[in-house]
């Protein structure tokens, strides 16, 4: 029976050291990698002095093209924009891009319409993303300080000592990604070298019905981004995505970039919430005057 039991608690311990073994290294790769944007602000570019940078949701991600507005208004700006995430994500994005030693003069926040009401303290769906950062103490302060803590940031929090945790419930996520990301550290995620990503136009163009939504900004992780951007003297601009099934109404708001009702033809929308590539454009080259005018911006 002894014998029994040390062998079990043998295959145990091999069994968690090769686990944990895996898990580290499949975190290494990532953090070495541009396949993920957490990744890829570490990796892609070296630290320099941005004129902006765009943190937010795929409508971030897929309404504002950094490339086209740098080649308008002559700018150096990035999109750290992710799908899937929320306001609390992107304050942890702006953190981890200072972190890297990057300097900044204007901070896009492109969050989903509905983000700016949310009252949720939570991880996002995609916060597994900076599980490869877990070391550094601006991402386990964040994992660690939401009020309500789910599984998904206990485990993300805990990969800095084990790591199997998160790998084994983010296996495709991360497991597996890592093994794609290890045949070229270079690849990415569904987003292009400035971080974006844009829809094709659709042949059948849907309609949508209109309906009103109040914007209150609310939202209490709006107050940290504030304060981290006062810290280090860069200018908060509230971007509201064109929408295309809401009527958006809001109180005046300083530094707001309202594009709620920028775009009134169905044709340049992919969806309800996100534009396509034409529709991408119209923005980019709206935003590009608005912020850079004395940039010599030509359309």
């Amino acid at each position: 029976m002894k014998k029994f039991l040390k062998r079990i608690l043998l295959i145990f311990l091999i069994v968690f050291l090769l686990g944990n073994l895996l898990g580290y290294l499949s975190l290494k790769i990532h953090s070495e990698g541009n396949f993920y944007k957490p990744s890829f602000a570490v990796n892609a570019h070296k630290p320099a002095n941005y004129d902006y940078v765009v943190v937010g949701a795929s409508t971030g991600l897929t309404t504002i093209n950094t490339g086209l507005i740098d080649s308008l208004a002559h700018t150096k700006g990035l999109n750290l924009s992710m799908d899937d995430t929320n306001i609390s994500s992107h304050y942890l994005m702006l953190q981890h891009f200072l972190a890297q030693g990057n300097t900044v003069s204007k901070c896009i926040l492109a969050p989903a319409v509905g983000s700016y009401n949310d009252a949720n303290k939570e991880s996002s769906t995609n916060d597994y993303r900076f599980a490869m950062f877990a070391e550094s103490s601006y991402v386990t302060t964040y994992f660690n300080t939401i009020e309500e803590k789910s599984l998904n940031s206990r485990l993300i929090a805990s990969a800095s000592y084990m790591p199997m945790a998160v790998e084994s419930y983010y296996n495709a996520e991360l497991f597996f990604t890592s093994l794609y990301v290890l045949t070229d550290f270079k690849k990415r995620n569904r987003f292009d070298q400035n971080g974006n990503y844009t829809y094709p136009p659709k042949r059948n163009v849907q309609r949508f019905q209109k309906k009103p939504f109040e914007l209150k900004f609310s939202n209490p992780y709006l107050k940290k981004l504030e304060a981290l951007c006062l810290e280090h003297n860069i200018e908060l601009l509230y971007f509201v995505s064109p929408i295309a099934n809401k009527h958006v109404t809001m109180e005046p708001h300083s530094h707001l970039l309202d594009y709620s009702n920028f775009i009134k033809d169905p044709i340049y929308f992919y969806d309800a919430i996100h534009v396509n590539s034409e529709g991408r454009k119209l923005v980019s080259q709206q935003l590009a005057d608005t912020l850079f005018s004395n940039n010599s911006v030509k359309n």
